[in-house]
């Protein structure tokens, strides 16, 4: 058995204000706070090697954990989060374009036909994810931890549920349903050699309870 811990990076400058960063975003002062906090529960963890998608955020976040750990780390754009349309770094997310993509993207998302500029679109981002959970169950390590993101961490959820069936209806059903906050622990079992049915199950979701000494407040989930 094979146990993946998923975590979302600590609160973003996007999550927190009101301009989007894109890829560059990195934590704020509570951010940073709250990837200590989860550094101290993931030295509980029986983890062998931490993988972070590469954006500044996410590595922030991963840092506190290597250097608690002190376990090797590595870099995987497979857990990117969505790629949306680009723009201006700081741009408002008021601006027109934006307001635009967000709205299509929630409404139009299983629409094949449905592609905003070069935003990645579900077939996009599907691909991605049956790749993501193809390089993790080929890992030799059997307890893995993955700092990611909001969006693309529940489609993973999707697809480990729904695999090869999964559509973009319940994809979209899924990103509604289960909310992901900062630094949210997350645990992915994976049995390649005895499930008959299935061989990915999700075990925990959203776990905060490193939190239980630091107001977690609210904030944007979908960056």
């Amino acid at each position: 058995m094979k146990n993946v811990y998923l975590v979302r990076h600590g609160e973003s400058e996007t999550n927190a204000g009101d301009r989007l960063y894109g890829k560059s975003a990195r934590l704020t002062a509570r951010g940073h706070q709250q990837a200590q906090f989860l550094a101290q529960r993931c030295a509980q963890l029986p983890v062998e090697i931490i993988i972070s998608s590469g954006f500044p955020r996410a590595d922030e976040t991963a840092d506190y954990i290597v250097r608690r750990l002190s376990k090797p780390f590595e870099q995987s754009d497979l857990f990117a989060e969505r790629r949306p349309p680009t723009a201006e770094p700081g741009q408002s997310k008021g601006d027109p374009d934006t307001v635009a993509y967000e709205a299509a993207f929630w409404s139009r998302f299983g629409d094949p036909s449905w592609r905003h500029r070069d935003a990645e679109t579900f077939a996009d981002l599907n691909a991605r994810a049956k790749q993501a959970l193809a390089y993790l169950a080929s890992r030799p390590e059997q307890n893995i931890l993955v700092v990611g993101h909001g969006v693309f961490t529940r489609i993973l959820a999707a697809r480990a549920t729904f695999g090869e069936t999964l559509t973009g209806a319940e994809c979209l059903m899924v990103m509604q349903t289960f909310r992901l906050a900062n630094t949210g622990l997350s645990v992915f079992e994976y049995d390649g050699e005895h499930a008959r049915d299935r061989t990915w199950r999700i075990a925990i979701w959203n776990d905060q309870a490193h939190l239980a000494g630091v107001a977690a407040g609210e904030t944007d989930d979908r960056r």
